[in-house]
């Protein structure tokens, strides 16, 4: 199932807070702010309305704003609740026990969820915001590069309506976003190292390492491209250190090399080794997460450059 994130929006709030301007009580001349000589007292005082957004929770609040001016801008990051997810008549939701959305402000975004058999779901995609109003949501598949295009129905504090067509089938997604304070907090992702499956709400405590299914996305030798050689190229880490590289050229031929894999968190490097061949190579991790690893060694003077996603 496609999957979704970071959007913005516009809204209204309002309130009102009075301005008021008093004259010197050392005038010698009675004024209307003045006490006068029967002692009673005349109010001239004014108020002031300022307009713009007053809703604390906007990135365009104004906190001397006085009355709303529908100028409230909000954006979509955070922790949201899926509530409805209907594909065609279906709700997707009836399978789950929760279903979360994270939308992350470095453009990418995940639905997390626990479904009823008890297994989880965990899916990763990268977004972008185009359209008039920013009403278009583009969902990015970043092992394959194909996108879906949302359109933004409504978006506000704490509530997010989004359609699409997918497959010839209309799908409506709505979202309450939610308090992390009332949730169990960990890392949530299945793919990280340090996962726990009772949390329900992710504080950015993950830890990756290797282990996990990859497509190979980059293949550079020096200046050449390894990868316009294939069809496809997956990288598969297994948790008993063991590995497969596999896949299949552009003439037709399909390859499995089988192999292992020693992570050191301490120095960042990964060592690969062919067991067929028994040749072993370390690369310096350059990055990983939920989405991307990123590794590059240099041997006899050649340079290796690999980027994966994950899958």
């Amino acid at each position: 199932m496609k999957h979704f994130k970071h959007l913005l929006f516009l809204s209204i709030l309002c309130s009102l807070v009075l301005s008021t301007n008093c004259g010197d009580s050392d005038d010698p001349e009675p004024t209307s702010n003045n006490i006068t000589n029967d002692n009673s007292e005349t109010d001239d005082n004014t108020s002031t309305i300022i307009s713009g957004c007053t809703d604390p929770l906007s990135l365009t609040y104004d906190p001397n704003a006085t009355e709303e001016d529908g100028s409230c801008l909000y954006n979509a990051i955070g922790t949201w609740e899926i509530t409805t997810f209907l594909v065609g008549d279906i709700d997707i939701c009836a399978d789950y026990e929760y279903k979360y959305w994270y939308i992350y402000e470095d453009g990418s975004h995940r639905v997390w969820g626990k479904l009823t058999d008890g297994t989880f779901y965990n899916g990763w995609s990268t977004y972008t915001i185009t359209g008039q109003n920013n009403s278009t949501l583009l969902d990015t598949n970043p092992a394959t590069g194909v996108s879906d295009s949302w359109t933004i129905v409504e978006v506000d504090s704490d509530y997010l309506k989004m359609t699409s067509t997918l497959d010839g089938e209309v799908v409506i997604v709505e979202a309450q976003k939610i308090n992390s304070d009332n949730l169990i907090s960990g890392c949530t992702d299945p793919n990280a190292a340090n996962f726990n499956s009772s949390t329900t709400y992710d504080d950015g405590s993950c830890q990756y390492s290797a282990p996990g299914y990859f497509v190979i996305t980059s293949f550079m030798l020096n200046d050449g491209d390894v990868l316009a050689a294939y069809e496809f190229l997956y990288y598969d880490f297994y948790a008993d250190g063991t590995t497969e590289l596999w896949g299949k050229t552009i003439e037709g031929e399909e390859i499995i090399i089988p192999g292992t894999y020693l992570s050191n968190p301490d120095d960042g490097t990964l060592t690969l080794t062919n067991t067929e061949t028994g040749i072993s190579v370390v690369y310096t991790v350059l990055a990983v997460d939920a989405i991307f690893l990123e590794i590059s060694a240099t041997v006899d003077g050649d340079v290796y450059h690999i980027t994966m996603v994950r899958i």
